[in-house]
């Protein structure tokens, strides 16, 4: 039965694939030892040689810790010696675990013994079983170390490499280094990543501000540095970078900067001064500079704002350009001098004295609409340097309205002529200005029915220079259109649109006016007038919205008279705004009158009687009609002689 031996040393964690550490470092090195998990028993005794690598400093070091299994021991510290007794129970055995480490300063080779003694007979188990170290298990009862810190030696170049390698042997067995590829097998040779390298890095490094002009024009103004490492160092890691203003004392300016340029902002009238410390990446800072490595002055420029008086011109408008020269820092006094405005590089007008700081250039009106460079050039003055400053300034074409000319039309009426009328000329211009036409189209046409139907403008080949053209539509309103009115006697009805005689029917009671759409009317937007009666009222009214049909009826038929009928205040039914155009109309009524003559006598009577008879004019029977039952009999000759010597 045997213990196993896996194990390591574990040092300093660095910089880099070298791990670089600085000469002034406390170095940590922990040597661990565990007993295989394929071991077949537990290790009784555990002896650990470290010699150390000369480049050590051997008087800095300290042990710290030691331990194994559940038990964890700290050294106090400045300990290059110590040794204690650790009371142990394994196998359900009481032993002892003598530690003992041990530095010798004179040859530099550290020492470790952990031996399990039996108390009663101050020698090892005698059971082989029995040992302080256990094999592993996963618990970490089979795992020992020992860990202590030792600095360099004072003075190593940069790049001295410092290596430890221990040699662990358990129970009195074959000792192992811990660089071994194989723990067990040592014929597979050595692991160079196993020997805790650290590599030394014993200089700061250097940097430095590069040169800047002796003044800036402007506040804000790049700073750039670099720096490098010793040869064979770490390398930078970051720099601070420090400024002074007017010889005051350095303040932090950019903290820990991996950057090697930013912008500084200052002020005017004031002269920075810059120096930079580098650090590299084991912590060795350089010294700080005695002096600047770089400075520069911010002379006072002055600070200039132009604007016009109108914001966003239009054309035609009258606008001039106001310029304020200010100082760029406080404390400097107010600027002086002349100014001049400039138009796209040509001089507008003369040179301006500023008036304090100001001053406002002539006034103009002429500008074309198009895009300009405002420009005003400062002359200086003792205090201030010559500048120039420039504005974009884009004159926008005015606006004419281009209105279609709202239009209006009876149903059924031939589409009115579509006109526009162009309006908003500025700075005296007229429509002269004006090339080529807009163009107008409806959707309405000769039988639309009514409503309101847009007309609708385009550009078309319209131009014009200085000008945009904001296109108004309007609308075309068709009209409901009385397209018939008709007098209802018996059951005939006869139409007075283009009547030109009297009318000689004695029954008419009743008056149709038939629209060409669907209206909103009422019995008293009628009124019937006469010579003989000066209103006739109405008993009744009915409108028919399929026929669009309205009818009003009368009380009594008409007698002779000469009337005037008036129709108005009607509105289309869909679109109450849209009316309907107002109708009028004369007409005469005399009972008996079948020739139209104007008198009743006995050519009336010979015309009705031949209508009885079925001879005479044909074009006369249906005058002769009068009562309107659709013959003519005794009962319409009896009315024209009841109205003999009746005359309008």
């Amino acid at each position: 039965m045997t213990s196993h031996d896996p194990n390591s040393l574990d040092g300093p964690a660095g910089y880099g694939q070298d791990n670089f550490v600085s000469d002034t470092s406390q170095l940590p090195y922990q040597i661990n030892f565990e007993n295989d998990p394929t071991a077949t028993a537990p290790a009784q005794q555990v002896d650990i040689t470290d010699p150390l690598d000369p480049n050590l400093d051997w008087s800095t070091f300290q042990l710290t810790a030691v331990g194994f299994g559940k038990t964890y021991i700290a050294i106090p510290p400045g300990r290059q010696h110590y040794d204690t007794t650790v009371n142990v129970t394994e196998n359900d055995q009481n032993f002892e675990v003598v530690v003992s480490l041990n530095l010798d300063p004179a040859t530099g080779i550290f020492t470790a013994s952990f031996q399990s003694i039996d108390p009663s007979t101050n020698l090892p188990p005698a059971n082989l079983l029995t040992g302080f170290l256990p094999p592993e298990d996963g618990t970490g009862r089979g795992i020992g170390f020992v860990s202590f810190t030792v600095s360099p030696n004072a003075g190593l170049a940069t790049g001295t490499q410092i290596r430890n390698v221990a040699l662990v042997t358990f129970d009195l067995g074959q000792s192992i280094a811990t660089d071994q590829v194989n723990d067990q097998d040592p014929t597979q040779g050595i692991d160079p990543t196993k020997q805790a390298l650290v590599t030394i890095d014993s200089v700061p490094p250097t940097s430095s501000v590069s040169p800047l002009p002796a003044n800036e024009s402007t506040t804000s103004f790049t700073v750039t540095w670099s720096g490098q490492d010793d040869p064979g160092g770490s390398g930078v890691a970051f720099y601070n970078i420090y400024e002074s203003e007017d010889g005051g004392p350095y303040a932090l300016w950019q903290s820990d900067t991996t950057q090697t340029s930013a912008t500084f902002t200052g002020n005017y009238g004031h002269t920075y001064a810059f120096y930079s410390v580098a650090t590299d990446n084991v912590g060795n800072q350089e010294a700080t500079p005695s002096a600047a490595q770089a400075s520069t002055t911010c002379f006072g420029e002055p600070g200039i704002a132009l604007a016009p008086s109108i914001s966003g011109p239009v054309y035609g408008q009258s606008l001039s350009f106001t310029v304020t020269v200010s100082p760029a820092t406080s404390g400097l006094p107010t600027p002086t001098g002349t100014v001049q405005f400039l138009i796209d590089g040509a001089n507008f007008g003369s040179p301006v004295i500023l008036v304090n700081g100001a001053a406002t250039s002539q006034a103009i009106s002429a500008l074309s609409a198009a895009q300009y460079t405002i420009s005003v050039s400062y002359s200086g003055d003792p205090d201030f340097v010559a500048s120039t400053t420039s504005i974009p300034l884009v004159v926008a074409p005015a606006v004419l309205a281009v209105t279609a000319d709202n239009q209006t039309m009876n149903h059924g009426d031939v589409v009115p002529a579509l006109t526009y009328t162009v309006s908003g000329f500025v700075n005296g211009d007229t429509s002269s200005v004006v090339s080529g036409s807009a163009s107008l189209i409806t959707t309405a046409t000769s039988s639309s029915p009514a409503g309101y139907y847009p007309i609708t403008v385009s550009a078309g080949l319209l131009a014009a220079a200085n000008y945009t053209f904001n296109l108004v539509s309007s609308t075309l309103t068709v009209q409901p259109k009385v397209l018939d009115v008709r007098l209802d006697y018996g059951s005939k009805s006869i139409s007075l649109i283009g009547l030109n005689r009297d009318l000689p029917f004695a029954t008419i009671k009743a008056i149709d006016v038939i629209f060409s759409d669907n209206v909103a009317v009422n019995m008293g937007q009628l009124s019937l007038t006469g010579a003989n009666v000066s209103s006739y009222g109405f008993s009744g009214f009915s409108y028919n919205p399929v026929t669009d049909d309205a009818t009003w009826t009368l009380p009594s038929a008409i007698g002779v008279d000469h009337l005037m009928m008036a129709l108005d205040g009607e509105t289309f039914a869909a679109k109450p705004t849209i009316g309907v155009n107002p109708f009028a109309t004369k007409f005469a009524v005399l009972p008996g009158d079948i020739n139209g003559d104007g008198v009743v006598n006995a050519q009336d009577m010979v015309l009705a009687r031949n209508a009885m008879l079925g001879t005479g004019d044909p074009s006369m029977i249906g005058w002769a009609d009068l009562d309107g039952n659709g013959v003519v009999d005794i009962n319409d000759y009896n009315a024209v002689r009841k109205n003999i010597g009746q005359h309008l």
